[in-house]
């Protein structure tokens, strides 16, 4: 493969995805074929390179959605013990893991990435069984630079020993633990490195390394047991980005060419063998934070953070020209009395597919109540009327996110809106310090003092909102205040009707399922204890292909039995 040169960056700048550079140094049971369920109306299209399983890429799938067939727990209550979970040790912030498609055995294996590692492993009767590992430090020297070689790996000990001690701190100990030894750092510094990744059809693992992509397969095609192949990779060209720029997504287009967005608004959209790509940069972007999403006409969505937009792939080249398909809409912006710029914290998610009437791109904005905001996805019907107060006639719904309390003073949901159908579900981020009254959206310091402090009061309040398609409105279907989900991408199966959160719950960590139709809390999975290897830690809550629950936690990675 074609091997691009690029610019070194300097070390400063190689600090990664909050503070995981200070750490840095898996089931047989269903056969490993998921369950077939069928698809519900507007469901988001077999994309035909992408892995053939339920979650390929962060956010599920190519719409982003959050939501999958697999049928995963529906209760009853249950209190957890040793028997009823695997915790394997990999290091904190494994955000998302993608199933790979059944072999020719039937079997089905996970890959994820984090900052230092690549994992390959297998979920079965026995547990959680690493098939292989390849540290970033040590991959070969073509594919080593500052910002995978920095990395000092924390074996399975030392990160024994640094779990004990966050576990044995509690309260102002732990707060000032947490902010000694985790700095807070601005947005515009984060690198997002081995944080995004998609899986395709052929068992290639694609993960995005600040300005590069790194692809990883098996040693043996077709062979589940085989040991992690380093294939190529392909670096971004530094003259047709900006030079501040970031990888923070990358997924794969319906003609089979991944796409990738950066920080500073740039989108390349490459061959996979490496050997072509094009670029475009949106102008006026601001930061952009959060990962990509396309459909299968072409649409790429970015969301910066001072406008939505739709930047257009041809097939043959990238374009911003309306006249092609493409389009930018502003939306709420808000700065606090701090001075601090605040705009979406929501990846794009997509409604509506094939014959849909309506089809749209979702986000929360970044005002200081939130608004959950529905854009008209293709052309604007001729009969649409622009909503007063909107930014744009492009906007078909922009609605509160108040959490059945229209008095309140500040919402903030920081993941992606969830999308299942024309329903579309956000949690609420903001901590509140009891202390001094101050509102704190969910950040690291937050996420780790969560459930081990009296004096960090979690957010609580879920909201799911409904498109209505005969009146064309936007509205809110129910609220639950009694669950928290503050430190995890909530996830949702359309096989049992449910959300998934981990969530605090009289003093510990908890499995909690939320019927998605009511909205009620339909069971606890209580797990022993509040401590950070239960911890979700801004992991997706995922289903297995047999229907337990995986996801990562600050300790490593969490499956929960069904």
């Amino acid at each position: 493969m074609k091997i691009p040169k690029t610019k070194p960056v300097s070390l400063a700048m190689a600090f990664v995805f909050l503070f995981s550079f200070l750490f840095a140094s898996c089931s047989d049971r269903g056969g490993g074929i998921r369950e077939q369920v069928e698809k519900p109306p507007g469901a988001v299209p077999d994309h035909p390179y992408m892995a053939a399983s339920d979650i390929s890429k962060t956010h599920a799938d190519a719409y982003s959605t959050g939501s999958f067939r697999t049928p995963g727990p529906v209760g009853p209550d249950r209190v957890l013990t040793k028997a009823d979970y695997d915790l394997f040790p990999t290091g904190p912030y494994l955000i998302s893991m993608q199933y790979s498609s059944p072999y020719p055995d039937g079997r089905q294996v996970i890959w994820g990435s984090q900052t230092d590692r690549v994992l390959k492993f297998e979920v079965t009767d026995s547990g959680i069984r690493l098939i292989d590992r390849i540290y970033t430090n040590a991959l070969p020297e073509v594919y080593r630079d500052e910002n995978t070689g920095v990395y000092k790996v924390v074996d399975d000990k030392r990160l024994a020993r640094m779990h004990q001690v966050f576990n044995a701190k509690q309260g102002g100990d732990l707060e000032k633990f947490v902010k000694a030894v985790i700095p807070k750092n601005d947005w515009q510094k984060q690198k997002y490195s081995g944080v995004y990744s998609v899986l395709d059809n052929d068992g290639n693992f694609y993960v995005a390394y600040h300005r590069k992509i790194i692809v990883f397969s098996d040693t043996i095609r077709g062979n589940p047991d085989s040991p992690i192949a380093v294939r190529g990779q392909y670096i971004l060209d530094a003259d047709s980005i900006h030079p501040d720029s970031t990888i923070v997504g990358v997924t794969l287009t319906w003609d089979g060419h991944l796409a990738i967005i950066t920080t500073r608004g740039d989108v390349a959209v490459v061959s996979r063998d490496f050997s072509r790509a094009h670029y475009i940069t949106i102008e006026d972007s601001g930061l952009v934070r959060n990962s990509v999403t396309l459909d299968e006409d072409g649409g790429i969505y970015v969301a910066g953070d001072n406008k939505m937009v739709r930047v257009q792939w041809t097939g043959r080249k990238l374009t911003l020209d309306p006249s092609a398909g493409a389009w930018e809409s502003a939306y709420e912006t808000w700065v606090d009395e701090k001075g601090q710029f605040w705009g979406s914290g929501a990846t794009p998610a997509l409604i509506g597919s094939g014959d849909d009437e309506d089809k749209f791109v979702v986000i929360t904005d970044g005002a200081k109540v939130n608004n959950l905001v529905y854009f008209w996805r293709d052309k604007i019907p001729g009969d649409w009327k622009q909503i007063p107060g909107t930014k744009s006639r492009r906007i078909a719904a922009q609605v509160p996110v108040d959490f059945g309390a229209p008095a309140i003073q500040r919402s903030y949901s920081e993941p992606y809106v969830l999308v299942h159908g024309y329903d579309a579900l956000v949690v609420n981020n903001v901590f509140r310090d009891r202390r001094t009254g101050e509102k704190i959206i969910t950040n690291t310091h937050a996420g780790l003092m969560t459930n081990r402090t009296d004096f960090l009061e979690p957010p609580y309040g879920i909201q799911k909102f409904r498109w209505q398609p005969g009146s064309r409105t936007l509205e809110s279907a129910w609220v639950n205040n009694g669950v928290s989900s503050p430190t995890n991408v909530p996830m949702m199966s359309s096989g049992s009707n449910m959300v998934y959160i981990n969530s605090p719950y009289q003093g510990n960590w908890t499995l909690t399922g939320i019927d998605w139709t009511t909205g009620k809390t339909d069971f606890r999975y209580t797990l022993p204890g509040n401590g950070f290897q239960f911890n979700a830690q801004f992991s997706e809550i995922q289903v297995l292909p047999n229907g337990d629950i995986i996801h990562g936690t600050f300790f490593g990675i969490l499956r929960i039995k069904k």
